[in-house]
């Protein structure tokens, strides 16, 4: 024996729901306490009526980012990327510590 008690009745009466769909929630046998697992990353999912991806739990817009071209790198800047979330254009900081975010 292990000495863990695993499914006496621990979870009995538990609902584990985060409300969100892009996790795993289960009732942890061992505990009697909710577990929220992120599923794999890019799993479809439903974002507002429009089609989704997962990523990291969380589900992002997979139409969010169609269509958007960032603009040419400024001062010293690499180029820029669209993030999903939000659709803004972002730059990673550059040399001395300079960054830049917003269309161009």
């Amino acid at each position: 024996m292990s000495g863990v008690c695993e499914d006496a009745g621990l979870c009995e009466g538990i609902v584990c729901d985060d409300g969100q769909q892009c996790t795993e929630d289960i009732c942890d046998p061992a505990k009697g306490t909710c577990v929220y697992t992120p599923v794999e990353d890019d799993t479809s999912c439903n974002f507002n009526g429009f089609p989704g991806a997962c990523a990291s739990g969380v589900c992002e817009d997979a139409m969010l980012c169609e269509g958007v071209v960032c603009g040419p790198p400024l001062d010293a800047h690499p180029p820029g990327t669209a993030a999903p979330s939000d659709a803004t254009r972002r730059r990673p900081p550059g040399q001395g510590g300079r960054s830049a975010m917003g269309l161009t």
